[in-house]
């Protein structure tokens, strides 16, 4: 397991959140809720993610839950404390979430009694994992989250079909008229060009 810990004054990240005039804060504040009312896992957090394209491909999730709308928002979080962990196992999808939160409480010194998530944000730490090959997500507890200074601002809106859990229109944050999704190629390619990925220099 290769290890870091760094210290962001601050750091920038997207984050697909429920309704159009949705926040981090009352994102936090939903799935907190949903997962209070569950077993605490090891993997209750809030996800952020770094590519345009990861992000976005995380909207459908907020049509499962039956959400009627979402917004994509770039954030800026402050004064974290962050682990970076980087290892094969982290993104090989034969291995399976128990068995990845086992490694990273060992090289991290957690009681494998302790839910992962919630010990780090117990320490007022939080997690950089590579999901892909390519992609990595911020991972924070939804305590410590909480209890962090956050500025953000939504980039793009999303609407959800009436009927069935996919998208049916987008639109630029601001602008007065709604985008067809159709098939998503094109309305995709269009935001890929206006949110560009944010920088990853700390994987180096």
């Amino acid at each position: 397991m290769a290890l870091s810990t760094l210290s962001f004054p601050e750091i920038t990240v997207y984050k697909v959140v429920p309704y159009e005039d949705g926040t981090i804060s009352t994102s936090n504040q939903i799935w907190q809720d949903v997962h209070e009312s569950k077993q605490l896992t090891d993997w209750s957090a809030m996800y952020f993610q770094f590519q345009t394209g990861h992000a976005l491909g995380t909207v459908p999730y907020r049509w499962e839950r039956n959400f009627p709308s979402a917004a994509l928002v770039r954030a800026t979080l402050y004064n974290l404390k962050v682990h970076v962990l980087n290892n094969h196992s982290l993104h090989d999808g034969g291995v399976s979430g128990l068995e990845k939160a086992d490694l990273i409480k060992k090289a991290l010194r957690i009681e494998q009694s302790q839910s992962l998530m919630e010990a780090l944000g117990e320490r007022g730490e939080a997690a950089l994992i590579q999901e892909t090959e390519e992609e990595w997500e911020l991972i924070i507890s939804h305590g410590l989250l909480k209890n962090t200074n956050i500025k953000e601002r939504p980039l793009v809106l999303f609407k959800r079909h009436h009927r069935f859990p996919i998208t049916r229109q987008w639109k630029v944050a601001g602008s007065a008229s709604w985008n067809d999704w159709d098939d998503g190629h094109e309305a995709e390619k269009q935001i890929l060009e206006l949110v560009p990925d944010l920088a990853t220099d700390w994987v180096s």
